[in-house]
């Protein structure tokens, strides 16, 4: 009977000895666990700024592009108000749209410019509305005066214009 007691009281030992080793062994490693989600929060922080840094520094490249082609709009609009173009002069002026386009969409901007289509009161600001008696009803941009701007697919600038109803 004594025999047995001490026994059982050893083994208890053993089994306690063992759990309180576990513990310190699972402690341990929730300590590592703990470190290891802290430095990747840390990194993730980095990359968080770094991507917000980037996407700052494109769409201010991408306003750079679209004031260029402001400025291309206005270059051209001054040389049809001031005679007419030949049609090569004109192929011209397209052609450098289409590359310039090119280059926004892949900044994912776009420069609103369009004239003839219809009227869109979130791309287009009316300066002036003029009435046509043929016209089908649909309100129509005459004449675009100001081109306007979209950066990923948000109006950043609407453009000025002439409607025709």
């Amino acid at each position: 009977m004594i025999l047995n007691f001490f026994k059982k009281k050893d083994r208890e030992q053993v089994v306690e000895n063992a759990l309180e080793e576990i513990k310190s062994e699972v402690i341990e490693e929730l300590k590592d666990l703990k470190k290891i989600i802290r430095r990747q929060g840390l990194q993730l922080e980095v990359l968080k700024k770094g991507l917000q840094e980037n996407q700052s520094e494109k769409e201010r490249t991408a306003k750079r592009l679209l004031e260029i082609s402001e400025a291309f709009f206005h270059l051209e609009k001054s040389l049809k108000q001031e005679s007419a173009l030949y049609e090569a002069q004109s192929q011209a002026f397209e052609m450098v749209w289409e590359r310039l386009e090119s280059v926004l969409d892949s900044w994912e901007a776009t420069v609103i410019r369009g004239e003839g289509g219809l009227y869109d009161p979130r791309l287009y600001e009316a300066i002036e509305t003029h009435s046509d008696s043929g016209s089908s009803g649909l309100p129509r941009v005459k004449e675009v005066l100001l081109p306007g701007y979209l950066i990923q697919g948000k109006v950043v600038k609407a453009a000025k214009a002439i409607i025709e109803q």
